[in-house]
């Protein structure tokens, strides 16, 4: 089976309040908590492309903090990929098993802020990473 079935696309509780709301994105009691190593916020430019990157054991859940971010995922067994958007509108986030290749664009005209929390910390020996031409995706046409 290939392991861009395993992504998934999620839904997050947002609680309105009086004057506010409380977005909850991430519980100890989730099916897609598989531990936590850490949390980081990525800023990404109008229009920028960020790929590809590889993780040989962290799951990734992802978060659009704010704009709206198209990600892409390759499955290097059987060269397919998959396409997910998520907009911070829209109280989605997107679960990612290890072993996939991926990489972002952002979509809103303005800075797009991505939140991965991952089962681990962050280690070189970990990740790959390989430039945008590594993987032929056309990223203006999709």
């Amino acid at each position: 089976m290939s392991n861009l079935k395993k992504i998934k696309k999620n839904k997050f509780k947002v609680i309105k309040k009086k004057g506010g709301k409380i977005f909850k994105f991430f519980s100890i009691k989730d099916k897609n908590f598989h531990g936590f190593g850490e949390v980081y916020i990525s800023s990404i430019s109008h229009k920028e492309v960020r790929a590809w990157k590889f993780h040989e054991k962290s799951y990734m859940n992802l978060f659009a903090v704010n704009g709206k971010i198209k990600f892409v995922f390759f499955c290097s067994i059987s060269k397919k990929f998959k396409i997910f958007k998520i907009d911070s509108d829209k109280s989605q986030s997107i679960e990612v098993p290890p072993k996939i290749w991926y990489g972002f664009k952002n979509l809103s005209n303005t800075n797009s802020s991505i939140m991965n929390i991952t089962n681990l910390r962050y280690s070189k020996k970990e990740v790959k990473s390989k430039p945008l031409s590594y993987i032929k995706f056309n990223w203006k046409k999709n």
